[in-house]
């Protein structure tokens, strides 16, 4: 999505993006698990764009949801992602990023964001926000996607699923909550 500095006024406008599935995907690399995404409800971004003195105000909601597997039963289920979020951006004139990835950002699409995702900076007329977006659909992703809080997921022993199968599987409770480590130490070896 671009847009024009020269258009933006005091006056927020409002504007929504609907980018459709595949847009973000290469920013992502192959080893993310992201092919395996499936996107239940396109993501959608409904923005406002706004021009206060020199910086440039960006705030707004995301939408989607996606198909993804349980981390602990394995099935698929439909996850909602919602993420609201706020950017400023002020004019960078002369001034080079100290990082290097924000440099080619920079140079690639008009925006170089901060360490936190609310502020960063901008340089010329026309600013690419589909990298910026895409972060915000990164923070709403699930570190650990489960289809319930109560999942059971599988056995461990076994490999059946625990929510339509009860397995009789004993699971061996340690002594001590030490007995792990243990184990890890090995058999004794003889003294000297």
């Amino acid at each position: 999505m671009k847009i024009s500095v020269d258009g933006l006024t005091a006056t927020p406008a409002v504007q929504r993006y609907a980018p459709g599935e595949d847009w973000w995907r290469p920013g992502f690399p192959a080893e993310s698990g992201i092919d395996e995404l499936e996107w239940v409800s396109e993501p959608v971004f409904d923005l406002s764009l706004a021009k206060v003195g020199q910086n440039i105000e960006l705030s707004g909601h995301f939408e989607g949801a996606i198909r993804t597997p349980c981390g602990r039963c394995l099935k698929r289920y439909r996850h909602a992602l919602q993420s609201a979020f706020h950017l400023t951006l002020a004019p960078l004139s002369d001034q080079v990023p100290v990082d290097p990835e924000g440099g080619e950002s920079l140079e690639r699409d008009g925006i170089c964001l901060g360490e936190e995702l609310e502020s960063g900076w901008y340089r010329g007329d026309e600013l690419e926000l589909d990298s910026f977006l895409s972060e915000v659909i990164a923070l709403a992703w699930p570190a650990q996607p489960v289809c319930r809080e109560d999942c059971p997921g599988l056995c461990p022993q076994c490999g059946v699923d625990r929510s339509q199968t009860r397995c009789e599987c004993e699971v061996a409770k340690p002594e001590s909550p030490f007995a792990v480590l243990e184990a890890l130490r090995g058999p004794e070896t003889g003294s000297s």
